[in-house]
Formats: C-alpha cells, structure tokens, sequence
C-alpha cells in the first residue's frame, strides 16, 4: 500500500512538474525569452549577437531553400512537399532533442530558441508603416495624403506579404502633359528575409516606394492605349478574316486615363511585375544552376522568363525588386486619382465633356427607343394583316369567289384595320355610286357579297 502510494504521488508529481513546465515554456515564448512562437504566415529571426543564426519561416507551402544565389543567400521558395518544409524547418535542430521540439513545436506551436537569452535570441526590430485609414475616418475633400496614416510597430517577424499603401504625385502623362496624383496600394511578398532586415535594418520601406514611383512614370511616359482604327465614316476598321477590330496605340492623356483599367490584372500591374527580377541577374543564376532559385522566379513571373528592367527605372532600382530589395511584387492597385494642380482644367473640362456626351447619349437612345417600339408595332401589325389577307384569300377562293370581288373583300379589311384607329367607333356608314354599305369597325373580316 505505501508503495502505491508513493507511486501515485510521484505520477502526480511528474504531471504537475510537466504542467507547470509547459505553462512555463509558454509564457517565456509568449515573451520571446529561450522559446519563441510564431504567427502563422510570419518569418522569424535568430541571432548570435548581431549575427543571423537561422531564418525560420512558418508560411503555408513555402521553405527555405538549399541554394544560395550569387550574394550567398536563401531565398523563401514555393514547394508541395511537406517533408521538405519539416527537413528546412529543424535543420539547425539538436539531433537529440528533435523529437521534443517538434512535439513543442506541432501540439503547442512554440520552438526552443537557446538557454542563453539574451545572447542568443528572436531579432526583434522596429518598423515605420503606413496604413491606409478607414473610409468612416475620412472627411469629405481631403486629399491623397491625408487618407494615410504612419505609425511604429515592433515586430518579432516579418510578414510573408507586406502591404505598403503610398501616395505618388505628379505622375506625368506623355499624350498631353498631364499631372496626376496617385493612391496605390501595392502588395508585395518576401523572397529573400535576410536582406529587408538585416541590410537594411527594416528601413526597406522607402526603397520600395521608390521602386513603384519609378515604375509607374515609366509606365505613363511609355504605355500605349489601344484605341479602334476608324475608316472615314467613323466605322470600326476590322482584319482581312472580318473577325478581329484594329486598333492603334496612343499614349496616355488624361482623357485616356480615366479610361485605362486600374485594379488588379491591369496594365499598370503587368508593367510592374516586369520590374521583379531583371534578365542579367536571372541568366547567372541559369549559368550557376541555382536551380531552385530560377524555378522560383518562373513561378513568380507565370512561367514566363524575365525581360530586361527598362533603362528609365534601372537608375532607381537596376536589379530588380527581388536582389535589390528582397520582395517581389506581387500586386498593385489604383485607389484613388486626382488630377494635379495645373491639370484641374483640363480635368473640370473632360468632366463637363463627358457629363454633355452622356446626356445626348441618353437623349439618343430614347429617340432610338420610341423608333423601335413604333417599327415592332408596325412589324407586328403587317404581320397580322398579311396573315388575315391570306386566309380571306383562301377561304374565298374555295369557295368560288372571283377576283374581283376578293378584291373588294380585301380593301374592306384595310378599311376596317384604319378605320380601328379612331377612338370610339363602332360602326361606320359608307355610301358612293348609289351603293351603301355598313362596316362594323370591330370585325376584322367582312362577309364575302353574294354571287351574281
């Protein structure tokens, strides 16, 4: 019985022990002391230091890589395979206390980080952000800037994908000189973590910014707008097959522009994301077989190889957004527009332009409306007339009538179809060369006369 005892005891022991050890584990993960937790889709920092020690990422599908690029770099690559994620993610794993952290890690979601906090711990570091404000905190008439809002955050780790709304001003439009100023709000995705944070210690913000500023000029100096070809009659110009209308580009005006599709897909967008990864840096990883690198940047690209970074954007950004930065951009979008202070003119001017074209649009299309309904009528009424002629016809020949007569009959038809349109009506007398005659306005078909 004592020894029962005692071993009931000492489960009991051992359980709380074990208890209160895991509660413990997770208060200091909870204050990134010995342990760490991290969020879902988030990429955490180990360092000796002021050194790197490890990268660990927790988002969805993605690991780190093997290969290095030619800056002795990994990059966070796409994959499906599970295993491959789990062999990256404990690699810098204690062989004999693996099984332990993985445990830690899949039933609590909490790592062992070291025993010698703070020498070695979670890199934490702060970041200037800028948010975009909600449309109820934003008064009537303010402008572009003034729908954002900065603020500092500390962070522990770094977003898999980092928004980064911004205001670009005086964006010129090569058709007719116009200015513009732009709210946009671009998306972008980590590719290379080591570099946004421990080269430019978080201030990769600006750099960015100034990525898509250079971007988005060149794409307005340069963009042609697919306008249809015209003959001189004003009619849409189609290929030889009669298929395919023709179209001609012209660059952008500020006419032009409010046309121009602004979200998702857009132009704009397909033009940036050209501004990813430049073709020199892509053919040396090819050359070095960075396999799994250019694969990446395959996958980034649809599949598509990269072309050269114009040279207007090369000054700001020759590299591209992936060596030079460390992201890839993966989406942007045109908020909101004004036009620039010398553009409010012409602005107030296509306004007034495109406010008379509509209007006689839709004076227009009523006239065309009535047109429409007065020829569906007459169709329909020509129709049903035709169709009370030949049965008249029929039915009179059968029986022997003559010509003659069915031609009377007939004309008594259109008689009693015109004489229908005059309200109240009932019955009308007709009379001429000593005959009279009663047509009753409410039957279609008159009785044939009598055989002579």
């Amino acid at each position: 019985m004592g020894i029962m005892s005692f071993l009931v005891v000492s489960v009991i022991g051992l359980g709380l022990m074990l208890l209160l050890s895991i509660i413990l584990m997770l208060i200091l993960a909870g204050l990134q002391w010995h342990f760490t937790r991290i969020e879902k889709g988030n990429t955490a920092f180990i360092v000796r230091g002021d050194d790197m020690k490890a990268i660990w990422p927790n988002v969805g599908g993605h690991r780190m890589s093997s290969d290095e690029d030619l800056d002795g770099r990994r990059w966070l690559i796409r994959t499906d395979s599970d295993t491959k994620i789990r062999e990256t993610f404990t690699r810098d794993m204690l062989p004999e206390t693996r099984w332990l952290q993985n445990k830690l890690w899949d039933w609590f979601g909490i790592r062992f980080v070291s025993w010698f906090y703070p020498q070695v711990r979670v890199h934490k570091l702060k970041l200037d952000v800028t948010r975009l404000k909600e449309e109820s905190r934003v008064e009537t008439g303010k402008t572009l800037r003034e729908r954002l809002e900065g603020d500092t955050e500390t962070i522990y780790s770094l977003r898999f994908l980092v928004p980064r709304p911004m205001v670009i001003e005086g964006v010129e439009l090569a058709g007719d000189n116009a200015r513009i100023n732009l709210l946009v709000l671009a998306i972008f995705r980590t590719v290379i973590p080591s570099l946004p944070i421990f080269y430019y210690k978080g201030r990769f913000f600006p750099l960015l910014d100034a990525g898509v500023k250079a971007g988005i000029i060149n794409f307005c100096a340069n963009y042609k707008f697919p306008v249809p070809v015209l003959d001189e009659r004003g009619e849409p110009v189609f290929d030889k097959n009669g298929k395919t209308q023709l179209t001609r580009g012209e660059s952008l005006t500020y006419e032009l522009w409010l046309r121009l599709d602004k979200g998702v897909d857009s132009p704009i967008q397909k033009s940036l994301l050209g501004l990813n990864v430049g073709k020199d840096f892509y053919d040396s990883l090819v050359r070095e077989k960075k396999t799994e690198l250019v694969d990446h940047i395959k996958l980034l690209l649809g599949g598509k190889e990269p072309e050269e970074i114009p040279d207007a954007v090369k000054e700001k950004m020759p590299f591209g957004f992936i060596r030079q930065h460390g992201f890839a951009l993966q989406s942007i979008e045109v908020i909101d527009w004004e036009a620039a202070e010398e553009t409010k003119d012409l602005s107030s001017a296509l306004r007034a332009k495109q406010t008379a074209f509509h209007k006689a649009k839709g004076v227009r299309e009523e006239a065309y409306g009535r047109r429409d309904a007065v020829e569906a009528v007459g169709n329909a009424d020509a129709a049903r007339i035709g169709k009370m002629v030949e049965a008249v016809v029929r039915s009179l020949e059968a029986k022997g009538v003559l010509p003659d007569q069915i031609a009377e009959v007939i004309k008594s038809v259109f008689q009693a179809e015109q004489l229908k349109q005059i309200p109240n009506l009932q019955t009308l007398i007709l009379g001429g060369a000593g005959t009279m005659a009663m047509v009753p306005t409410s039957m279609p078909i008159p009785p044939p006369p009598a055989n002579p």
